[in-house]
């Protein structure tokens, strides 16, 4: 072969892009679009459809994906068996369930959730997996904004209250704290810090704009600790001065609590709801707390069976649906909501998943050496939040789930 023919074969080609490249970037695009359906944010064009077939499709192709990964299944498995649990004795409860056939199927599809998240820490790293479900919310931030201000102008209630294309205000704001979550961490990662920093900013305005006291207060009780974590991984110096600093601000802030409400009569806690807008029966969550103790006292050993409750609910309970004007299908409380499902056994599998997450998130942390390994303890912490007014867990096809199940076991 001549010198000229060797030019006239290679010279200036790029090298070949390798197919699996082009596979793995479809496959991110997919994840993000998944994350966008369940986050609900085309809820008001699709009429939640859009969400039940993402939900459909990634049940299927998390089915045909097990018999590919079947040992990474089996293995997750059995180290979170904790996790498994839940989706397990939801199906058992079917045997005592008021209503059977509903109990099993949600507790198959409470198992396909879980199954899920396994499949996005099978495919996915951590850095990978808070990328996709940055863009998946940054997408449905990007909606709320234009279903607000382009007509039909669905996104704002007749009362100003953002939702966006979502179905509730609170549904939203979810969606934007996650979005957060996931922008800070990535900015701190030093990943596209003039978009990450931004869409964290789209975010929190956002939330501002639903006007909903939940996601406010969430979000900055789930990012107070961000500081701190931040300091432990780049200088224990500056951590040791930021905890020194906060203990003396906690302690003089206690002492005038105490004072305030010892003396004066003050009630911090209420006028800290009043200035958010709620009063201390939380928007009437109290009576939805109530409707569960009553049905916790008929079956406090074993329960009604898992989501059976909420097949055919008593008639006080229609009555609080006909007075809010919603079909409310969840008591705002995760652990009455496990009670009411599993008797006595269903708030201790709870917290026993919470405690396995907390601990895992924490010693993850003490021995990070990169900012995106704060992003599992965010989230655990979020989810502990939501907890007591909320349902993000034990809740088949549920996004919380999901970030919770995958924060505790992805990969570093």
């Amino acid at each position: 072969m001549t010198a000229g023919s060797m030019t006239d074969d290679s010279a200036g080609r790029l090298p070949a892009k390798p197919l699996n490249a082009d596979i793995a970037l479809v496959g991110q695009a997919v994840w993000v679009l998944f994350f966008f359906a369940i986050s609900m944010a085309a809820w008001q064009y699709t009429s939640s459809d859009a969400e039940r077939y993402a939900w459909l499709l990634a049940d299927f192709i998390c089915a045909f994906l097990f018999f590919r990964y079947q040992s990474q299944f089996i293995n997750l498995a059995l180290a979170n068996l904790v996790f498994m649990s839940w989706p397990v004795f939801a199906m058992v409860s079917a045997a005592w369930s008021v209503a059977p056939g509903a109990s099993f199927y949600f507790g198959i599809q409470l198992l396909m959730t879980v199954l899920v998240a396994f499949l996005l820490c099978i495919q996915f790293r951590l850095e990978q997996l808070v990328v996709v479900v940055f863009f998946g919310m940054f997408l449905a931030a990007l909606l709320a904004v234009a279903a607000a201000l382009l007509p039909p102008a669905r996104g704002i209630d007749f009362v100003g209250n953002w939702r966006g294309g979502f179905p509730t205000k609170n549904v939203m704001g979810d969606a934007m704290v996650l979005l957060v979550i996931s922008a800070s961490c990535l900015f701190l990662q030093g990943r596209w810090r003039l978009l990450t920093a931004s869409a964290a900013v789209l975010g929190l305005v956002l939330i501002v704009l639903t006007r909903s006291a939940t996601p406010m207060l969430s979000v900055m009780l789930t990012l107070s600790p961000l500081p701190f974590a931040y300091a432990l991984i780049r200088s224990r110096t500056v951590f040791s001065l930021l905890v020194g600093l906060s203990l003396i601000l906690v302690a003089v802030v206690g002492t005038g609590t105490y004072v305030a409400v010892t003396y004066f009569g003050a009630d911090p806690i209420g006028a800290l709801l009043a200035s958010f807008g709620k009063e201390r029966s939380l928007t009437g969550r109290t009576l939805l707390w109530d409707m569960a103790q009553q049905a916790m006292d008929a079956k406090p050993w074993l329960g009604f069976g898992f989501n059976a409750y909420w097949v055919d609910p008593p008639a006080g309970m229609l009555q609080i649906r006909d007075a809010f004007g919603q079909k409310i299908t969840f008591f705002h409380n995760n652990f009455l909501e496990a009670a009411v499902a599993f008797g006595v056994i269903g708030p201790v599998l709870l917290i026993m998943g919470i405690f396995v997450a907390a601990v895992r998130s924490i010693r993850r942390l003490l021995h990070a050496t990169d900012p995106i390994e704060i992003w599992p303890l965010l989230i655990t912490i979020q989810v502990i939040i939501q907890c007591p007014v909320q349902n993000p867990l034990l809740a088949n096809h549920s996004l919380w789930q999901v970030m919770f199940v995958a924060a505790a076991i992805v990969r570093r």
